[in-house]
């Protein structure tokens, strides 16, 4: 496996998603050349089509965090959005940003002894605080912080300094298109919902996924640009072997909870859709459309016609 570490940056995105990540000092926006190369890469990301006697529905994974100015679709991903009444995300963006940063703002705040930093051997300590150092996360911040939400914020923001931004992640095109042709919006769940994947885990886990982040530290924006390769490549099986499989291997309850439970839930959810009529479009992290429990799959197990759109990825 190319990039053994991308699972933890995809689990920091998908914990941050939707939420406005603080910009990190150091940050360098790309140049003007550099933007004008990435929106002229063309891109053939996987899309799939759900299909029962009356209703389409379109599935298209996304990722979190792009460079500004970068292609977020091809013409058959366009194609669908346009041919689509209503278009889902994960969580509602925008108008729910609001709703995001209060839900994990309380969610991830501890007033319980010991505190974060307290509470870790002092190697870890010491490597957490040089990282939030670097970051120019204040020590105080960082100790009230429950173990999840420092790790996001430690796998994340050295990503957004290498120029990634979620505010041009795929999710975010998505929805500004859906809005310029004037469809209608829906989302899968609620920022308290997405939040409590993290805030529900164990401590011991908790504390085992931030000394996995530190550990692999600094490798993020590489990690982001394999993922963002095979993203851009329709790769589905690169995606398994970066993002899913490891996930599955080294946290299997952080798995269960990140990706097959919610895949489970919005197979429900999204049934029930199917069982009415229309053409509807979802976009979801690329990561849950991808492995033996995709929702994908999840939704063919439930008697829909699935099908993947177009010439998938080598």
């Amino acid at each position: 496996m190319a990039c053994g570490r991308s699972w933890i940056v995809a689990a920091g995105l998908a914990g941050l998603a939707g939420c406005a990540t603080a910009e990190s000092p150091g940050s360098t926006p790309p140049s003007p050349v550099r933007q004008a190369e990435t929106a002229a890469r063309p891109v053939d990301p996987a899309l799939w089509v759900v299909r029962d006697a009356d209703s389409t529905m379109y599935l298209f994974g996304t990722v979190h965090v792009r460079r500004p100015g970068s292609n977020w679709g091809d013409a058959d991903v366009r194609a669908a959005l346009e041919a689509s009444d209503t278009v889902w995300t994960e969580v509602e963006l925008d108008d729910g940003e609001a709703d995001r940063q209060a839900a994990m703002l309380f969610a991830a705040g501890t007033t319980g002894v010991p505190t974060l930093l307290a509470s870790l051997e002092p190697d870890r300590r010491e490597q957490l605080l040089a990282a939030a150092s670097e970051l120019g996360l204040p020590a105080a911040g960082i100790d009230r912080m429950e173990p999840w939400l420092a790790a996001l914020l430690i796998a994340v923001l050295p990503v957004t300094r290498a120029g990634y931004d979620p505010q041009a992640g795929i999710d975010e095109a998505v929805v500004a298109e859906a809005r310029a042709q004037g469809k209608a919006l829906a989302w899968l769940e609620t920022p308290q919902r997405q939040i409590s994947v993290f805030d529900g885990l164990s401590q011991p886990l908790q504390l085992a996924f931030l000394y996995d982040t530190l550990d692999a530290y600094g490798e993020g924006p590489a990690e982001v640009a394999a993922l963002e390769a095979a993203w851009e490549a329709g790769d589905v099986a690169a995606l398994d072997s970066l993002v899913v499989t490891p996930m599955a291997e080294r946290y299997p309850e952080l798995h269960a909870v990140l990706m097959t439970d919610r895949n489970r839930a919005w197979a429900e959810r999204l049934s029930i859709v199917l069982d009415g009529s229309g053409t509807d479009f979802v976009a979801v992290g690329a990561g849950h459309l991808v492995g033996d429990d995709s929702l994908a799959v999840m939704l063919e197990a439930k008697g829909y016609a699935v099908e993947r759109i177009g010439t998938p990825g080598a």
